[in-house]
């Protein structure tokens, strides 16, 4: 059963997650956070040597990164190449992040609605949904697997609807 983590920012400080409910990515863009998928890319050829330097526009005390464009690789590469490279490249940037920061979080921020997201109850995996109903495993090729017993909703209390909304997934270490 994947764990349900309710109105918690522990998601912020470490592990890594993927967002796409846009109140819970807010204070991060205010704050700065924000850095590109391509310049996080450029990460894995020469590591930034502090996070200060890995993320200069951040706001004093920011203790995350959020890294826009992971939504957009997987919708405009073909699907074998985004796996791919999701697998490979963006999975090893979690990996050493993680390895570098372990007291930083870091997340991806998709510029996409929670519709797009689809959880299958039955194997406790995560997909992301193109638009044209390719499904890829985010789960899996982000997080290896190894990470979906550990793996949780990040839920959000919606005051006006007065119901948990799911606003991403978090993996508190991969």
């Amino acid at each position: 059963m994947m764990e349900d983590f309710i109105d918690s920012n522990m998601w912020k400080n470490r592990g890594s997650s993927v967002i796409f409910d846009k109140i819970m990515l807010g204070p991060l863009l205010n704050q700065g956070a924000l850095v590109s998928l391509r310049t996080a890319l450029g990460w894995l050829s020469r590591w930034p040597v502090d996070l200060a330097s890995a993320n200069p526009h951040a706001a004093p005390g920011c203790r995350t990164v959020l890294i826009a464009g992971l939504d957009t690789v997987l919708e405009v590469v073909p699907p074998d190449q985004a796996v791919a490279l999701v697998r490979e490249d963006v999975r090893r940037i979690v990996r050493e992040f993680q390895d570098r920061w372990p007291e930083y979080g870091l997340v991806f921020g998709l510029n996409t609605p929670g519709a797009r997201m689809w959880e299958d109850p039955a194997s406790e995996q995560v997909y992301f949904v193109t638009r044209d109903k390719q499904r890829i495993c985010l789960s899996t090729e982000l997080w290896n697997g190894s990470s979906v017993t550990d793996m949780g909703r990040l839920l959000r209390t919606d005051q006006q609807a007065r119901q948990q909304v799911c606003g991403g997934y978090y993996a508190p270490r991969s």
